[in-house]
This record gives structure tokens, sequence and C-alpha cells, in this order.
């Protein structure tokens, strides 16, 4: 049986006044559209990356490591070694390390035929300390603008086995003070580590129980770290040993203005 249609019933998807709802076809679009754009931002972050990580490759600096373990004694051959490139933006956190720019070997062949002064671990980066005894300097190691200065540790530190050249530091010291308990205090922050100890051919390691290292310091606070060291006593100075990244510092690299001034040194202090 046919049904006739009610005049008086609206289309299907009709409001009450006949006219069709909107938004329908309107909402479809825009999300669409959003969606459109968020795949265009995708794309467009992803070259971004790619783009930023491709540069960041290409500048890369060659770095070498040890083939097997060294033996002290043993003469530097280039076939001891094996290249490897890093991002060049990770050069200055290898401290002591030899680096040589992409495509040339100058630096490390400077090294060839050198005797090993310590035991070389397999992997290890080569490293200027291979061929010093700890007790000398190496001249590449000295930042420009300061100086090498010997200062007196407290040996029964529980750093003494883990200290190493090219090591940042953090400087302590127990201020005396007249009538009041001793304080400790820190007095320079981020200081390079130079030499530790002392260690020879002969011995073969480096030293695990030292009175004395000595630390890369600019002018001024070189002249305040000595005049510091001889009225802090026999012990010496305590050492905290700092990540390689971790570049904050409240002194801002000079001596701490209140262990100066408790201790009566003059801040006018400079190198002569």
């Amino acid at each position: 049986m046919t049904q006739v249609p009610n005049p008086q019933m609206p289309p299907v998807g009709a409001g009450p006044s006949g006219a069709r709802k909107p938004g329908g076809g309107g909402n479809m679009t825009l999300v669409l559209v959003a969606v459109g754009m968020g795949l265009l931002t995708v794309i467009l972050t992803n070259l971004y990356i790619t783009q930023k990580t491709k540069a960041i490759e290409g500048q890369t600096v060659t770095v070498y490591r040890i083939i097997k373990p060294l033996e002290v004694g043993h003469k530097l051959k280039e076939k001891d070694l094996r290249t490897h490139e890093i991002p060049e933006q990770y050069a200055d956190s290898l401290i002591g390390v030899v680096i040589d720019k992409k495509g040339d070997r100058s630096t490390m062949r400077l090294q060839l035929e050198k005797r090993v002064m310590r035991p070389a671990r397999e992997n290890e980066y080569l490293s200027y300390d291979m061929f010093q005894d700890s007790g000398t300097i190496p001249e590449e190691s000295i930042p420009t603008d300061h100086k090498a200065v010997p200062i007196p540790v407290d040996a029964r530190g529980g750093v003494s086995g883990l200290l190493k050249p090219g090591m940042w530091i953090d400087i302590l010291a127990t201020i005396p003070e007249a009538g009041k308990v001793p304080q400790t205090a820190v007095v320079i922050e981020r200081v390079k580590v130079l030499t530790v100890g002392r260690s020879t051919v002969d011995s073969g390691r480096m030293s695990t129980s030292f009175s004395s290292i000595t630390v890369a310091l600019k002018g001024p606070e070189a002249v305040q770290i000595v005049a510091i060291a001889e009225r802090v006593g026999k012990d010496g100075f305590n050492i905290v040993v700092r990540r390689p990244d971790d570049t904050v510092t409240q002194y801002q690299g000079k001596v701490n203005p209140d262990v100066l001034t408790k201790l009566r040194i003059d801040t006018s202090a400079r190198a002569r």
C-alpha cells in the first residue's frame, strides 16, 4: 500500500521550518583544511631537522682511538690507531685529545715515534698526556692568558684516585676565623687541572696519592690563590670534581670575595 506524503512534514534533514540544518558540509571542509595544515607542518619540520642534522654532520673533526692496549715505553705507530669522525661542536669537550681537521692528519703524525709514558687502553682517545710525565705540563694544555699554578691539596680527599689532568674542579678551603669554628667555603670554581702528582716511565701509572696539583688560572686569580694557600695551613685545599659540561658558576671565574675579605687579602692583587 502506497503512503501519500504528508504535506505538513518537513523533508528529512530539515529543521522545523523546513530548511536544511546548516553546517554539515562546512564542518567537513574545516576538518580537511586542519588535517592538511597539520601534515604540511610535520613535513616542513622534518625537512628543517634533516637540513640542520646534515649541516652539523658536515662539520666534523678527526680524533684517533687506540686499536689495542699499549704498554709503557711503546713507540707509537700509525697502525696503532684508527680514525674517528665527530661533530666539531663536541671537540671542546675532549680536553687534551689529539684532534685534526677533517682530511688532515698532521697533528696526529707529530705524535708518531713518541714513547708512551703510561699504559693506554684499547679504544682510548689518543691524547697528549700519553707521552708526558704527569708532572710535566704539555704546552697545548694551558689555556690562553692563563698560568700554571701549583697548589697544595688535602690528599685524604675521596677523589685522590679519580683526579686526572684535564678535569675541571672547584677549589675549597677551610677558613680560620678568630673565636669561631672554621668554615669550609668555595674559593674558586671550574678550574682546569694540568697535572696530578707525578708519574714516570718506571711506574707507568698516574699517582693515586698526592699532596699537590697544578691548575690553570688567570693572572689576578693566580696571585690571590697563592696568597690564600699561605693561609689555609699544611692540609691545603679541598677539591670537588665537576662534569666537563657543568659551566654554571657563582663567581664567574673569580675568587670568592668573602674568602679574600676574611683572610684580609688585597683584592687588587695583579700578576707581575
